[in-house]
């Protein structure tokens, strides 16, 4: 939500999330100001500032510690892949694309470590 009356919210500026009923969420009302006073809002601030859908995707909650971004050349398009520490030691040594399951070599990725709430880059070739 936002109280821009465009309906459009400028990178790094706030919008609001909030719970919506059926008939206030509905697309039909897009662009149609109303008044809401009965439940509590969300504030987001940053709007899409430095995000895409894959570095999003990239830190949505695993069981594995490490991640790794990669382009793949046979898709034409950057992926992600979530690791374990036993797929880590396996790939000490071995090429990327091995362990990413593509044919091409990797040669642009990122390979981050999640600890706790926060990430790390331990590796990367950009």
């Amino acid at each position: 939500m936002t109280p821009n009356s465009t309906g459009i919210v400028p990178t790094g500026e706030i919008s609001y999330l909030m719970p919506l009923c059926k008939w206030h969420n509905s697309t039909g009302r897009n662009g149609i100001a109303f008044e809401h006073t009965e439940t509590r809002m969300l504030e987001l601030k940053g709007f899409m500032e430095g995000d895409s859908a894959l570095t999003f995707a990239l830190r949505l909650p695993s069981e594995e510690q490490y991640s790794l971004l990669y382009f793949d050349r046979s898709h034409g398009g950057w992926e992600y892949r979530n690791l374990s520490d036993k797929s880590m030691s396996w790939l000490d040594g071995q090429p990327l694309s091995a362990m990413a399951g593509v044919s091409e070599p990797v040669r642009e990725y990122v390979l981050f470590e999640r600890r706790g709430d926060l990430y790390y880059v331990m590796d990367t070739n950009l």
